[in-house]
């Protein structure tokens, strides 16, 4: 295995942060390797985790949903989670401590120049945003409702048009 060049003061949770300021979203950093962000969506409050691995330049993102999943787990909640992963391009949805849903995703950055990471966080950021204001219904339908797994990812993907 070849060991990682040292990137010397290169932070892409700083870059992420300067995105969240931008954005006017709330962050905070825990420790010098991880970075929460609460962003606001359509259906609910999205908290993002990202950490910044050194050694393998990886950055991690989690975003996690506020839905709470009941402590009887819902019978369809696996195989819901198949189905909607089946439709990814990227990530995946998983269940957390079966009490949280989160979509998971790993971004390897090759530059240490901010300004060339900068898209790709961005770009990233928006995607996952995408991912969970999709699927946000096709969960929540699962759990507030009692059906199965595909009528609950039909349902919750249904093109609605104007508002009630």
């Amino acid at each position: 295995m070849i060991a990682a060049k040292k990137i010397g003061n290169f932070d892409p949770l700083s870059v992420a942060a300067e995105i969240a300021d931008e954005a006017l979203w709330s962050w905070e950093r825990l420790h010098s390797d991880e970075l929460i962000i609460d962003i606001p969506g359509h259906w609910g409050e999205y908290r993002f985790h990202l950490c910044w691995q050194v050694e393998s330049r990886l950055l991690y993102l989690a975003c996690f949903l506020d839905l709470k999943v009941p402590d009887s787990l819902p019978t369809g909640i696996y195989e819901l989670l198949t189905l909607v992963n089946r439709r990814l391009w990227m990530g995946h949805f998983d269940l957390v401590e079966d009490q949280w849903i989160v979509f998971r995703y790993a971004l390897p950055l090759q530059s240490h120049k901010s300004k060339d990471v900068i898209p790709q966080i961005e770009e990233l950021m928006d995607t996952i945003i995408g991912e969970c204001e999709t699927f946000y219904p096709v969960f929540g339908t699962l759990l507030t409702h009692d059906v199965p797994p595909e009528d609950a990812l039909q349902m919750g993907l249904i093109d609605t048009v104007g508002e009630a």
